[in-house]
């Protein structure tokens, strides 16, 4: 997620510049709320797959959905062969918008073959929904959400009016990140590319990261994320040990005796 491409660029420019208060970065990597969206219990993105599956429900009903569901159609899509340009973001943006709606039309016939299960291999939903959750459910949302973060980021290029180098970097950054998507979920554009198409990402994959080299620290930088973003840890001073003190300090009761001081003393313990 955006957390962890921060804090590995961070890392890449030389750590987070604390020195020896360096574990203050990886405690942050931990604990931060921000990490919620890659916790175990995967709270956030089983809410999204509920949202998605319910928007699904509602066009077949013939009700309104949401404004980021509008790919998805009534019908299972036919087979996609990608002929369009790897370094292209609007022919990646049909690739993912094709998988995105295929996605959850296999959800849906998962959920409707087990459903209809009788005798001992019954389902209850419950049971239906773990059994889909990993495999299934989460790769569909998360191609989902990359669908919608490429629709708004090509949004923004086409309103984007600074200078054309500075264009043509964003634009870069952004293909490397999506074709570094389809290697990580390989299995679900199979039917769209092939072998040679993948070992082709991956190549681009290196000479984008070759391009885009003298840019790291810049793009690095160049989104200042607000205290709140950053956490209890990653204040925006670069102070992490005097933030952490400060939090310490203004906390209520913090120097204060405990309650069971008293009794503590009484009891000589």
């Amino acid at each position: 997620n955006w957390y962890e491409t921060w804090r590995e660029s961070r890392l890449a420019c030389g750590g987070f510049g604390y020195s020896h208060l360096n574990n203050f970065g990886e405690l942050g990597n931990t604990s931060d709320v921000n990490q919620t969206w890659e916790g175990e219990n995967f709270v956030l993105i089983q809410q999204a797959c509920k949202i998605l599956l319910k928007n699904f429900a509602n066009m077949i009903r013939g009700k309104k959905a949401m404004k980021t569901c509008d790919f998805l159609t009534p019908d299972a899509p036919d087979d996609y062969k990608f002929e369009g340009s790897l370094l292209d973001l609007k022919d990646l943006f049909k690739l993912y918008s094709h998988h995105a709606n295929k996605c959850v039309h296999e959800s849906i016939a998962k959920i409707q073959i087990d459903s209809m299960k009788e005798g001992d291999a019954k389902l209850s939903r419950k049971e239906i929904w773990e059994k889909h959750l990993f495999y299934t459910f989460i790769p569909m949302v998360k191609i989902y959400l990359s669908r919608y973060t490429m629709e708004a980021y090509l949004n923004f290029l086409k309103k984007f009016k600074d200078s054309p180098e500075s264009k043509e970097v964003l634009t870069k950054l952004a293909v490397l990140n999506y074709l570094n998507e389809i290697i990580k979920f390989e299995g679900i554009f199979r039917e769209s590319l092939s072998k040679e198409n993948i070992d082709e990402i991956k190549e681009h994959c290196i000479a984008l990261c070759k391009e885009l080299r003298p840019e790291m620290i810049a793009l690095t930088l160049t989104i200042p994320f607000g205290d709140k973003t950053f956490g209890a840890i990653g204040k925006s001073s670069m102070e992490p040990y005097s933030e952490f003190m400060k939090g310490v300090v203004n906390t209520p009761g913090c120097f204060d005796k405990p309650k069971e001081w008293k009794y503590l003393y009484q009891s000589k313990i």
